[in-house]
This record gives structure tokens, C-alpha cells and sequence, in this order.
């Protein structure tokens, strides 16, 4: 059985937030944007401030978490104070499992994940191999803490009528098989038997993702598979994935990945004759 595999970069992708004002000085976090990776913040204590996902704050609530999955617009309310982890993951497994938690929960356990999350801050060398087996260790303990006890909602959301849940499983099947056609909101409400609104909220509440939001992503995850075969010009894939154009594939997917696909492919061929 293959172990889930993940990545961190404590530079760029993994920070660690004490004080709720440390961002005053660095307005371009504070903005919306668009995450590109899997992000969590815990939270210790109340605050008046929180994370809003998608458009739907969450406030700061002791024992509680916000999460932020790729393709998801984010924007920090201050006064807050957490606990901040990033990991990107190419694995369909883990990715699976992620995609399921919720954007925001109560866990039982939190005082031992910030905990933990402490101990992730206090690693000093991630260089040597015993520093990245420290750090690799904790944020594992940290997920599975999280999937263990499949935390609730805690803003109390409705659940999905299960009746829908096929449906909506039928609506995301057609956008990673349409990509090249543009979301048709009506069209797909219509197709899942529901009005418009009601099945974007649904859909949203099911996958973390709105319906555009989901294909994007499902365009991304294809363009990468497809770079990894050195035959293939990127010019090619952007148009298999149902991108408007090359320069606009490259864009996002430098913007998500923080490498243009060129540079993605370019790791692999290296990282696969590393082998």
C-alpha cells in the first residue's frame, strides 16, 4: 500500500501566525485571494476575527478551525490569532481525503494539534534529513488527528439530502469530462433536478468548490498528468484542458502551482531520472 505522499516549503508554503496583528503591515496577505495549496488555521481562544471561505466568514472560535482548499478565495479578517499550516499534495488519496473535511469545524483535540503545531514551529533545521523526518512526522500526526474524528460543521450547516448526493456526484463527473465547455449553471441544475441557486449551494457545501471553481481545478489536475509526457507541447494541453489560450493556461497555473508548466515539467524529467 502506497503512503499519501504531501510537500511543505516552511519558506513560502508553511508559516506559523502568534500575534493577531502581525499582519498589519503586509496588506497583499490581507487581501482575497485565491489559495493554492491545502491551508489550516487553528484556534486557541475567541476572536472578533476570522477566515472567510468563498464568501462565508468563519469567525475565530476556541477549539475550532478553518480550512482553505486550492482553487478556494480566502481573505483574513483581523483581529485573529491561530495556528497556520500549508501542505500541497499531488496524491489522489490524500487529496480525496482532504477534499471531504470541512471549510470549517470544532475538534475535540485541538489544544494537542496546536500542540503539535508548536513543535512543527520549533523544528530548526528542515536541511537534514532528521529535520524533514521531524517535520514530516508531526504534520502527519496532525491529519491524523483531523480524519480521525471527521469533525462536524460547527457553523451548523445543512446537511446534503442524500437524495441529492448522486446527483451532484453526476454534476462534478460532467465538468471533469466537459473541460473544454464553459459551466452552465442552469444547465447542470437542471440535469440534478434542483433550482440554480439551490444546487450552487449544495454543490459548494459537497465539494469545497464552486461549480467553475471545481473545473478549473479539474482542468489543472489533467494539465499536470498530461505535462509529464515530454512529446506533448504545452501549447496542446492547454487546449485539451479547455483553456481560452496558452498565455491564460500558463497564468493560472503558475498562480495555483507557483511554477509555469514549463518549470513543472522540467522538475519531473529531472525528478524521474533522480529515481
Amino acid at each position: 500500500m502506497k503512503f499519501p505522499e504531501f510537500t511543505y516549503v516552511r519558506a513560502s508554503t508553511f508559516y506559523m501566525y502568534r500575534d493577531p496583528y502581525t499582519f498589519k503591515n503586509d496588506p497583499d496577505r490581507m487581501n482575497p485571494h485565491i489559495m493554492d495549496c491545502y491551508a489550516f488555521y487553528f484556534y486557541h481562544e475567541d476572536f472578533e476575527g476570522g477566515i472567510e471561505v468563498n464568501g462565508v466568514f468563519n469567525k475565530a472560535t476556541a477549539n475550532c478551525f478553518s480550512f482553505i482548499k486550492p482553487m478556494q478565495r480566502k481573505q483574513i479578517i483581523m483581529p485573529m490569532r491561530g495556528h497556520y499550516l500549508k501542505i500541497t499534495t499531488e496524491d489522489p488519496a490524500l487529496k480525496a481525503a482532504l477534499d471531504q473535511l470541512p471549510s470549517f469545524g470544532y475538534h475535540p483535540e485541538t489544544p494537542r494539534l496546536i500542540a503539535l503545531c508548536k513543535k512543527i514551529f520549533a523544528v530548526n533545521n528542515t536541511s537534514t534529513l532528521e529535520g524533514q523526518l521531524e517535520m514530516q512526522s508531526l504534520i502527519i500526526s496532525i491529519l491524523l488527528l483531523l480524519f480521525k474524528y471527521n469533525p462536524s460543521p460547527a457553523n451548523a450547516t445543512e446537511a446534503i439530502p442524500r437524495r441529492h448526493q448522486a446527483a451532484l456526484e453526476a454534476a462534478n463527473r460532467y465538468l471533469q469530462e466537459h473541460l473544454d465547455e464553459a459551466v452552465d449553471l442552469t444547465k447542470l441544475a437542471k440535469e440534478s433536478g434542483l433550482y440554480p441557486t439551490y444546487f450552487h449551494k449544495l454543490f459548494t457545501e459537497a465539494y469545497g468548490r464552486t461549480p467553475t471553481q471545481q473545473q478549473t481545478w479539474h482542468r489543472l489536475q489533467k494539465s499536470m498528468s498530461l505535462l509529464q509526457d515530454d512529446n506533448c507541447p504545452i501549447v496542446e494541453i492547454a487546449a485539451q484542458c479547455g483553456f481560452s489560450s496558452h498565455s491564460y493556461f500558463c497564468y493560472v497555473f503558475k498562480k495555483m502551482f507557483g511554477a509555469s508548466p514549463s518549470e513543472y515539467r522540467q522538475r519531473h524529467r529531472t525528478s524521474r531520472k533522480n529515481q
